[in-house]
């Protein structure tokens, strides 16, 4: 969606059985790659702001588990001076819910603890809500902000950390919301990388990127690199796995709090800005396969 002319934020409202039934706060991707930001109200309304949404807001891959069908979540235990920041914002507390193998996060965190540098683990993810692999994945932070969201399975860590490679913005608010996954043991399927790109990790091994499929939804992960800048897809995703429309979403970056993919109706996929020839996650991007 774009606004010609500029105008109120409010972008648009959901239908009754569309709304969370909390407030969600999410990144988006904004105008000419930059990231933006959509709040959406259990009243159903919609907002976006930040990141030249007024010209170009991509609503690919935001979603949230309804309000009216959501299950009751199990509650996460925080450490580390990490609370939960629903009595400021109104989020609901950090919690998850596993269906249909799939794992939901939802609320948001604070950290107003008096030391510094804040200590950016603050749980210890159960055994049954862990991802197969490690996953980076991005997340909305204060002020419009854009972090960084990491599980490590060999571990049990999770971490959190802002844009500035700190944890003082994610410490003052962090959003959990439209955070969804495969639980470990779903039988991936690796993608078959093009033009120099090969499959990357850091200190915690991501696995190659790949995708899986379940109630017509297509989740990915993994992560790449690329040693030299370089045009082209970096891989072509099979038709079952296809979306409709072009795609456009922010992912996380080595270096950089996000780049940005692009997904075509071809099956091209393509990374852009931030630090686009090193590593890049595709954890945590989940869309509609008819999108």
């Amino acid at each position: 969606m774009d606004q010609p002319g500029g105008g109120a934020g409010e972008a648009a409202v959901l239908p009754p059985q569309a709304v969370p039934a909390s407030i969600s706060w999410l990144t988006v991707y904004g105008f000419d790659g930059a990231a933006g930001a959509l709040r959406i109200f259990p009243d159903g309304t919609m907002y976006a702001s930040g990141g030249g949404t007024a010209d170009f807001t991509s609503l690919a891959g935001v979603s949230f588990p309804a309000a009216q069908s959501a299950p009751a979540g199990q509650a996460l235990t925080l450490v580390n001076s990490w609370s939960s920041g629903d009595s400021d914002f109104g989020t609901g507390d950090p919690s998850y819910f596993v269906s249909g193998g799939i794992v939901h996060l939802s609320g948001s965190l604070v950290n107003y603890g008096d030391s510094l540098p804040v200590n950016g683990y603050f749980a210890v993810m159960p055994a049954a809500a862990q991802p197969g692999s490690c996953m980076e994945t991005n997340v909305y932070t204060y002020a419009d902000s854009v972090g960084w969201l990491a599980i490590n399975p060999m571990t049990t860590d999770m971490y959190v950390q802002d844009e500035g490679g700190t944890e003082s913005l994610a410490a003052a608010y962090t959003s959990r919301a439209d955070i969804s996954y495969p639980q470990e043991g779903t039988a991936w399927h690796t993608l078959t990388l093009l033009n120099g790109w090969t499959a990357g990790s850091l200190s915690c091994p991501d696995g190659p990127p790949s995708y899986y499929i379940t109630n017509h939804v297509v989740y990915l992960s993994g992560a790449l690199t690329h040693s030299q800048p370089g045009g082209g897809p970096f891989a072509t995703l099979p038709l079952a796995a296809r979306p409709t429309h072009p795609l456009y979403l922010t992912v996380n970056a080595e270096g950089q709090p996000y780049a940005a993919i692009a997904i075509n109706p071809s099956g091209q996929m393509y990374l852009f800005g931030g630090n686009e020839p090193g590593w890049t996650s595709l954890s945590g991007i989940a869309y509609q396969e008819s999108s």
